[in-house]
């Protein structure tokens, strides 16, 4: 595959042609119809302003016009700012002055009345910089008629302007997964996204025959990596859904037979949750990725067991390195892969901090290679603290190998409970609770306490109908875990706070915990 967004789709267009690329609700699109309709849609925005380096920002939820207007940016050699849809207005604004963008696509939705007040509250002074607003629906048949198909003359003067964008150029400014409210956002170039791509496809084992199931949000790494830019360098076919439902996810994988899902650990517990599941006939699948948040061995086996897939995999990324990081083995066991995140992908090196390469030891987990982030944007302080002085990026997460060089993830430092001088990863704890009967979910939490620096708290969401006793529960704690990590504390839920990439909000769990206890 190319190494520029412009050879990559082209490639594909002559490699693929009328095989079916994407499809999004009634709308097909082949291989030919995504090069030949982002080429329109790169010369509009060409003739209103838009160059190679200009920051245009991209809101709108999935679908066919997404992908589209994605690819001619990155095509321009623009810089593709992409944007949650759930963002208040007041957090939009922040965004796109953060980010210096000039532009802004939209998705032009009136179903969705948040999109309304959101733009409606950016003008000249909470978005100075901001010259147009572009619209963009979810009908083809309108971006046939609103954007023209190039001339000879204008056909040759987009093949210029493609060639002029280099590999090393950076196309994408990505939003962290973390709080918006000082948002950082990272700058990845056509080079690392697509060859990032092309090694989840390739850990994958993805093809031409393949079809994904994809509803993962195109706006996060994941979603755009894994399932779009994978799926397109193998050659497969993907099935769009805008947005996250149980029913419509099971009714997609079975009504197309698609042989891939990756999702969230939330969407698969949802899916198996739903009350209508064992109707939907899902054997089709084949091969998928756990990821976006930590995944206990008992949670990957259970999904693994419910969906029957028969190569489901592990994986490791964030953000800051093109999403992908590791892969667990493809023909490995799923009990045997159920313990770990697997081991780095080709280009890449990984390392635990303080292990001095050996197994077995906790630290935090440090990368290197194409994958790594040359800095968060105009956060000079944030990226010269994220790299250590002889170049490794630090993930933040905590990890150790095994004996087969295999990544344990064992938590985040930045949620490293120290109590009396001890560190307490959660994950841990975590994983002894889950084994517990009755137990559908829980989380483990640190709260200042006096003298002895944090409290313990578990969090626990039961299953339905269950009650525990609380000393035998901690009995069985003590059967794995030293005294010091045992929680004093253990709160009851419902539900726990999820933010808007459907991980437990970790941080609004704390303050609840917090105003409960009067800490």
């Amino acid at each position: 595959m190319g190494t520029t967004f412009g050879e990559f789709t082209e490639k594909l267009a002559r490699k693929y042609g009328d095989k079916t690329a994407l499809v999004f609700r009634a709308d097909e699109l082949t291989y030919r119809d995504l090069d030949l309709l982002s080429d329109r849609i790169m010369l509009f925005y060409l003739g209103n302003g838009i160059s190679k380096g200009t920051h245009v920002g991209l809101l709108a939820s999935n679908s066919a016009e997404w992908v589209i207007h994605y690819l001619a940016l990155c095509k321009i050699g623009a810089i593709a700012v992409l944007l949650n849809t759930h963002l208040t207005g007041e957090e939009l604004a922040n965004a796109l002055n953060y980010a210096d963008v000039t532009y802004l696509t939209c998705g032009d939705r009136a179903e969705k009345a948040e999109f309304k007040v959101c733009l409606d509250k950016i003008n000249r002074e909470s978005a100075p910089n901001l010259k147009r607003i572009f619209h963009i629906g979810h009908d083809l048949g309108h971006l046939l008629m609103m954007y023209k198909e190039p001339g000879e003359l204008e056909a040759e003067y987009l093949r210029g302007r493609k060639a002029s964008v280099e590999q090393e150029d950076p196309v994408n400014l990505i939003f962290t997964s973390g709080t918006i409210a000082k948002p950082k956002g990272v700058l990845t170039s056509g080079y690392q996204m697509l060859t990032a791509a092309a090694e989840a496809a390739r850990h994958m084992r993805l093809g031409p025959e393949t079809r994904i199931c994809s509803v993962l949000p195109l706006y996060h790494c994941y979603g755009l990596s894994v399932d779009l830019l994978a799926g397109l360098t193998a050659g497969g076919t993907i099935y769009l859904l805008e947005s996250f439902r149980s029913a419509d996810v099971l009714e997609c994988i079975e009504k197309n037979r698609c042989t891939v899902f990756n999702g969230v650990t939330t969407m698969f517990l949802a899916m198996m949750r739903h009350e209508n599941r064992m109707n939907y006939k899902i054997s089709s699948l084949i091969t998928g990725t756990v990821a976006g948040s930590y995944v206990s061995p008992n949670e990957f086996m259970e999904i693994s067991r419910n969906f029957s897939i028969p190569h489901l995999q592990m994986s490791y990324g964030q953000t800051e390195a093109t999403a992908g990081i590791t892969f667990s083995g493809f023909d490995e066991s799923l009990e045997r892969k159920s313990h770990h995140v697997g081991k780095p992908i080709e280009g890449t090196s990984l390392r635990i901090s303080g292990a001095d390469g050996l197994s077995g030891i906790s630290g935090e987990i440090e990368i290197k290679g194409f994958n790594a982030m040359k800095g968060y944007y105009r956060m000079k302080d944030e990226t010269e603290k994220t790299f250590t002085e002889d170049g490794w990026m630090k993930t933040g997460d905590l990890g150790m190998l095994d004996e087969d060089g295999n990544l344990h993830i064992t938590g985040r430092v930045k949620e490293l409970i120290i109590r009396c001088g001890e560190n307490i990863s959660p994950v841990e704890v975590e994983n002894c609770i889950r084994n517990y009967p009755g137990i559908e979910d829980v989380k483990v939490i640190g709260v200042p306490a006096e003298v002895i620096q944090e409290k313990v708290v578990a969090c626990i969401i039961l299953r339905k109908g269950w009650r525990i006793n609380e000393q035998l529960l901690i009995n069985h704690m003590r059967k794995h875990l030293a005294q010091f990590k045992i929680p004093e504390i253990i709160e009851y839920f419902s539900e726990f706070p999820i933010g808007r990439t459907g991980k437990v909000n970790t941080g609004e769990l704390k303050k609840m915990v917090i105003g409960t206890l009067k800490v």
